[in-house]
């Protein structure tokens, strides 16, 4: 039993290559409980003959006609016939297999750049509301400090009004008094006397209706 640098040696190739010749199947070893590998002397030399060409018949034509010689055995650098087929196969496998991994690459980056068109619509939306949601807080803002500038015009207005409204009353009472007292006086006159005082007393409604006036116009 040669070892595998013992048998590397006798082909005259280096250990890992008769390790990828064993592993293809194209030399009988044994492997050994700790892992070695032993080769048969008779299958190194059946490799190595298997790995030399033989050499071409000399032209003599008075020599005899060769014989057919056997078709040359594949050498040990060569794929043999037999696993041709199996080669094939498995680079056929090889390329489906990497088909399908450039299908897969191709549509996971199609669905990242379709995440990443979400994300960005996202953002923009986003981005959007938030912009909405401070423009309307400005806005609120505004309106406050607005509301808080005019807030003593605002005052000075209701209580003008106010007092409007109270000068109105309190003119209208007055009017409602003399009116009673007037009454009186001139159911106590002549007829002379009263025609006059009724033309005063007129004159004053006149006023009292023109003040009533401007307070509603006020009050408006």
């Amino acid at each position: 039993m040669l070892r595998l640098s013992e048998a590397a040696s006798k082909l005259g190739v280096a250990p890992s290559t008769l390790r990828a010749f064993a592993d293809r199947g194209l030399i009988a070893f044994t492997e050994m409980p700790n892992g070695e590998r032993r080769f048969q002397e008779s299958a190194v030399e059946d490799f190595r003959e298997a790995g030399a060409n033989p050499a071409p018949p000399r032209s003599n034509p008075s020599a005899p006609p060769p014989q057919q010689q056997r078709p040359r055995r594949p050498g040990w650098t060569e794929t043999p016939p037999w696993e041709r087929p199996a080669l094939a196969a498995e680079a056929e496998v090889r390329i489906e297999k990497a088909k399908r991994e450039i299908a897969r690459l191709a549509a996971d980056d199609a669905a990242r750049a379709e995440q990443a068109e979400r994300d960005r619509v996202a953002a923009i939306a986003a981005r959007a509301e938030q912009e909405r949601m401070q423009g309307e807080a400005e806005q609120k803002e505004r309106a406050e400090k607005l509301a808080e500038a005019f807030k003593p015009i605002t005052e000075a207005v209701n209580t003008f009004v106010a007092r409007r409204k109270e000068q109105a009353a309190q003119a209208a009472e007055r009017y409602e008094r003399e009116s009673r007292a007037q009454a009186r006086r001139l159911a106590a006159l002549p007829e002379d006397q009263e025609i006059e005082s009724m033309e005063r007393a007129y004159q004053q409604r006149r006023d009292l209706l023109d003040l009533a006036s401007v307070a509603r116009r006020i009050r408006r």
